[in-house]
């Protein structure tokens, strides 16, 4: 488990609770939820693996940006 607490994004320098830490830095399995609702504006492409969930549920995130989600080495 793995809680969004931050929605800044910095794709050279990911801070422990963003969406971006959560989603590249932490190696296995993770379940992604968010603290709060949010926005989030990606600076780049976020890429997500193999066993990587993110969930929504009961609050409401916005995606935005130049950024997007692109599934990368999965199984």
């Amino acid at each position: 488990m793995y809680k969004v607490t931050d929605p800044s994004d910095d794709p050279v320098n990911p801070k422990q609770g963003t969406l971006r830490h959560g989603a590249t830095m932490i190696t296995g399995k993770v379940w992604i939820t968010f603290e709060r609702n949010m926005d989030i504006k990606l600076e780049k492409p976020l890429l997500i693996s193999s066993y990587t969930a993110i969930d929504g549920r009961g609050v409401d995130v916005g995606i935005e940006g130049f950024g997007c989600f692109l599934v990368y080495k999965v199984d």
